[in-house]
């Protein structure tokens, strides 16, 4: 009777831990949407503008300025532009309330696989404090949404929730095939699924019992067509309107994980992208503190208790999703890069979950009170670092916008990187000036001179703020030797001067080359 009230009280405290995470996790999101007031960035200005100058019939065409993206994230976004307008919240609301769905169902998905409270609240806790989940909760862009989806298809698979396991089945096959056109990396999910369901009808055994075997192998083969089919749409949707891919696949070249795994341009590729992801731009783990190590014997701690236990299935949802998207960065076909692995971070933190869960259970063998101890540390650990960036707002162009609304609107405005951001604001009312031009990336100074010789009065040029974004370095550094910056202003990644006329220079350095483009 005592162990049955002990369980009780346990439940009871997971229960009110995971109700104070929920109602964090969605003030913090909801902060950042609806009163933070952030800026778009230059991604989202690009996707912006397909939605304030096309219509619904303008996604199933090639986007303008070298954008992509799934068909129904365009289609959401359209609707929702339509409805709500062309503001930053709303532009982001659709990615936000997809996310905002998913967020909870996380605890749930996490806990009926593992069949552990502690592990569930663990992850949950990682999920609700990290900085760049929040972050990219509301951005114009499939990131969140693609996170999203691993979650929802995890929790359909998973839940024991009355309603999903009388109807897994059909969820499964109208969702999945959903998912294939909401998020690109559907793809790796529905492939764990997949490895996942021929894997329970090799257990179930052709022999063994050969009725429930005939029963799930029938059931799979319904699944797997479904999906079939609706992958087999989504790629020839993608060939009509992604003409970009080959473009694309050169523009990210440097984010392709190197084709020799022997050389040491491999090593140090991989330990760049493993301290991007887990402690510089995607979990912002804690570097210190010894942590690294202890990160590393967490993740192996989990990979001991699931050979331990023979709990198999919990692989598929940490382990091969990792390995599937590596395979497909080794094959040059995805970009190993945080905001495209963003998707990944339920499985990343279910693993790390799953080994603390796992170390905790080891140590409170001595005592209870002490399996709490490793548990806050990797907490702290990992939320401390999260929360002590958040909100992140490292790019944020309107103080600069702000700087050029004080000259005449008839000025003359030169724009590298951010020129589509300043069409955004421009089209939007933020700024009036509408005398502006869009400057080529990594132009010399000879070139950038040879650009703007048509100017005969003082002009502003927006930029990177340090000019290697853009590859403007070289031409700032020109400006300044020259004296021709009356004055400037920089603010966060973003910059702009009011500049002379090059007429006031005695000559214009002749081009030596000509850069390729």
């Amino acid at each position: 009777m005592n162990e049955t009230v002990v369980k009780k009280d346990y439940r009871k405290l997971y229960t009110l831990l995971f109700v104070l995470l929920v109602c964090t996790g969605i003030a913090l999101r909801i902060y950042q949407h609806f009163f933070l007031g952030r800026a778009l960035w230059e991604d989202e200005a690009h996707l912006s503008l397909n939605f304030i100058d096309g219509n619904i019939i303008d996604m199933f065409i090639p986007l303008k300025h070298f954008q992509s993206a799934p068909i129904l994230f365009l289609l959401s976004e359209e609707i929702f532009t339509t409805i709500f307008g062309f503001s930053e919240t709303a532009l982001r609301t659709f990615p936000f309330l997809v996310s905002l769905l998913a967020y909870p169902l996380y605890y749930y998905f996490v806990r009926d696989l593992t069949k552990s409270r502690l592990t569930a609240i663990i992850a949950f806790a990682l999920l609700t404090f990290s900085a760049y989940a929040i972050h990219y909760s509301s951005e114009t862009k499939p990131y969140t949404v693609e996170l999203s989806v691993f979650i929802f298809l995890g929790f359909l698979l998973f839940s024991a929730h009355p309603y999903i396991a009388t109807r897994r089945e059909k969820l499964l096959k109208v969702w999945g095939s959903i998912f294939m056109f909401l998020a690109n990396t559907s793809l790796v999910m529905l492939s764990s699924v997949v490895a996942y369901r021929i894997y329970t009808l090799l257990i179930i055994g052709k022999k063994a019992h050969p009725e429930a075997y005939a029963a799930q192998r029938k059931l799979n083969k319904k699944l797997f067509t479904v999906w079939g089919i609706s992958f087999a749409a989504d790629i020839i949707l993608n060939i009509i309107i992604n003409p970009y891919a080959d473009n694309l696949r050169e523009l990210w070249e440097f984010a392709y994980i190197p084709f020799n795994i022997f050389s040491t341009r491999f090593v140090d590729f991989m330990s760049g992208r493993i301290h991007e992801i887990f402690f510089s731009s995607m979990l912002l783990f804690k570097d210190g503190w010894y942590f690294p190590y202890a990160l590393l014997t967490i993740m192996f701690s989990g990979i001991v208790y699931v050979i331990r236990s023979k709990r198999w299935e919990l692989l598929f949802f940490t382990v091969l999703p990792v390995l599937l998207h590596l395979g497909l960065s080794w094959m040059q076909l995805y970009p190993l890069f945080f905001r495209f692995v963003l998707y990944l971070f339920p499985a990343i933190i279910l693993w790390i979950a799953i080994g603390a869960a796992a170390i905790a259970r080891w140590i409170s063998k001595l005592h209870w009170s002490v399996a709490v101890v490793p548990v806050l540390y990797i907490l702290y650990c990992c939320i401390q670092p999260s929360m002590q960036q958040y909100p992140i707002t490292e790019r944020n162009v309107k103080p600069v916008l702000d700087f050029i609304n004080k000259y005449p609107d008839s000025t003359k405005i030169f724009i590298t990187t951010p020129a589509t951001l300043y069409e955004y604001y421009n089209k939007t009312g933020y700024v009036k000036d509408t005398n502006y031009s869009a400057l080529e990336w990594n132009l010399s100074p000879q070139e950038y001179y040879i650009s703007v010789k048509d100017q005969h009065t003082n002009y502003l040029l927006l930029y990177s703020d340090d000019g290697y974004a853009d590859g403007y370095a070289r031409v700032l550094k020109s400006l300044k030797k020259h004296h021709m910056v009356i004055r400037a202003m920089e603010y966060g990644t973003y910059g702009v001067a009011e500049l002379k006329p090059i007429d006031s220079l005695q000559f214009i350095p002749s081009p030596k080359r000509s850069i390729s483009r």
